[in-house]
């Protein structure tokens, strides 16, 4: 990857992209935590996983809001004409299209597939808060 002629790492800002990604979701986990210890008389497992629904699902929202405002553009990018190369490639043979598919990983990163599975694995751990909340408030009415 080149960037104003000079070759450029495809994962330059990546970590602090996913200690973004990985950091907000857990702060807005501390902060809603907090908040319902203090207001609600919940026990300390449907206490946190209230706050691991909710915190995590504002986190996903935030990372929903970060693709929306084009975070995720250039490495999306990436992806999409590495798929339509490949596919270009495979009409013409099957062993130059995964060697060329190959070589353009090698050369443009997996930086879009490191964000995908942070945003997964956020939204995971809000639906299993929820569920487990739910399941618990709803069993002990």
């Amino acid at each position: 990857m080149e960037y104003e002629g000079k070759e450029v790492s495809p994962y330059k800002g990546v970590i602090g992209s996913c200690i973004l990604l990985i950091l907000f979701p857990l702060v807005i986990y501390g902060i809603f935590y907090a908040t319902i210890s203090n207001v609600q008389n919940l026990g300390p497992v449907q206490t946190n996983n209230a706050a691991l629904g909710l915190g995590f699902g504002v986190g996903f929202l935030f990372h929903i809001s970060c693709i929306i405002a084009g975070l995720f553009k250039g490495t999306f990018k990436v992806v999409i004409n590495r798929v339509r190369t490949f596919f270009e490639n495979f009409s013409l043979s099957k062993k130059l299209a995964f060697r060329c598919y190959w070589d353009d990983i090698k050369s443009e990163g997996v930086v879009f597939w490191i964000y995908f599975i942070i945003i997964v694995a956020n939204l995971m751990v809000s639906i299993y808060g929820l569920y487990s909340f739910f399941t618990i408030y709803f069993a002990n009415l």
